[in-house]
Protein backbone atom coordinates (compact mmCIF):
# COMPACT_ATOMS: atom_id res chain seq x y z
CA UNK A 1 0.00 0.00 0.00
CA UNK A 2 1.16 3.34 -1.15
CA UNK A 3 1.38 6.65 1.14
CA UNK A 4 0.76 10.34 0.68
CA UNK A 5 4.73 10.59 0.11
CA UNK A 6 5.32 8.13 -2.50
CA UNK A 7 5.15 8.58 -6.20
CA UNK A 8 1.90 7.20 -7.03
CA UNK A 9 0.04 9.40 -4.54
CA UNK A 10 1.78 12.35 -5.47
CA UNK A 11 0.80 11.75 -9.22
CA UNK A 12 -2.73 10.97 -8.26
CA UNK A 13 -3.37 14.18 -5.76
CA UNK A 14 -1.54 16.32 -7.41
CA UNK A 15 -4.20 15.98 -10.20
CA UNK A 16 -6.86 16.61 -8.13
CA UNK A 17 -8.12 20.40 -8.48
CA UNK A 18 -10.13 19.96 -4.72
CA UNK A 19 -6.49 19.01 -3.56
CA UNK A 20 -4.80 21.87 -5.00
CA UNK A 21 -7.67 24.68 -3.88
CA UNK A 22 -7.29 23.03 -0.12
CA UNK A 23 -3.46 23.18 -0.26
CA UNK A 24 -3.75 26.64 -1.24
CA UNK A 25 -6.09 28.06 0.80
CA UNK A 26 -4.31 26.37 3.91
CA UNK A 27 -0.92 27.47 2.84
CA UNK A 28 -2.18 31.27 2.32
CA UNK A 29 -3.38 30.85 5.71
CA UNK A 30 -0.29 29.10 7.39
CA UNK A 31 1.89 31.61 6.10
CA UNK A 32 0.36 34.49 6.84
CA UNK A 33 0.25 32.62 10.40
CA UNK A 34 3.63 32.29 10.17
CA UNK A 35 4.51 36.15 9.32
CA UNK A 36 2.56 37.28 12.55
CA UNK A 37 4.58 34.94 14.54
CA UNK A 38 7.69 35.43 13.35
CA UNK A 39 6.93 39.37 13.50
CA UNK A 40 5.78 38.81 17.45
CA UNK A 41 8.84 36.52 17.81
CA UNK A 42 6.94 33.66 18.95
CA UNK A 43 8.50 30.21 18.90
CA UNK A 44 6.03 27.59 18.32
CA UNK A 45 3.39 26.67 15.51
CA UNK A 46 1.55 23.58 15.18
CA UNK A 47 -0.12 22.37 11.84
CA UNK A 48 -2.03 19.18 12.04
CA UNK A 49 -4.00 17.25 8.49
CA UNK A 50 -5.91 14.51 9.28
CA UNK A 51 -7.88 12.15 7.01
CA UNK A 52 -10.17 8.95 7.43
CA UNK A 53 -6.84 6.42 6.85
CA UNK A 54 -4.22 8.95 8.09
CA UNK A 55 -1.34 8.00 5.03
CA UNK A 56 -2.40 9.60 1.38
CA UNK A 57 -3.91 12.59 1.68
CA UNK A 58 -3.03 14.11 5.53
CA UNK A 59 0.74 12.83 4.56
CA UNK A 60 0.51 14.52 0.70
CA UNK A 61 -0.45 18.13 2.29
CA UNK A 62 1.75 17.90 5.02
CA UNK A 63 4.72 17.03 2.55
CA UNK A 64 3.36 19.88 0.23
CA UNK A 65 3.24 22.92 3.11
CA UNK A 66 6.68 21.09 4.63
CA UNK A 67 8.21 22.06 1.36
CA UNK A 68 6.75 25.62 0.44
CA UNK A 69 7.74 26.72 4.29
CA UNK A 70 11.13 25.27 3.60
CA UNK A 71 11.47 27.30 0.61
CA UNK A 72 9.85 30.34 1.96
CA UNK A 73 11.26 31.00 5.45
CA UNK A 74 14.50 30.07 7.63
CA UNK A 75 12.87 28.77 10.32
CA UNK A 76 13.44 25.52 12.49
CA UNK A 77 10.39 23.25 10.76
CA UNK A 78 9.55 19.74 11.64
CA UNK A 79 7.06 17.22 10.21
CA UNK A 80 6.05 14.18 11.80
CA UNK A 81 3.89 11.67 10.35
CA UNK A 82 2.34 10.08 13.44
CA UNK A 83 0.57 7.38 11.45
CA UNK A 84 4.32 6.24 9.76
CA UNK A 85 6.31 6.90 13.07
CA UNK A 86 8.92 9.22 10.48
CA UNK A 87 10.37 12.35 11.39
CA UNK A 88 12.19 15.13 8.85
CA UNK A 89 14.51 17.97 9.92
Amino acid sequence: MHSGDEEPVINYLTEKKEVQNFLQNVTELICNALDEYINRKYKYLMVSFGCTGGQHRSVFCAEQLYKIIRQKYDINIKINHLSKGQWKK
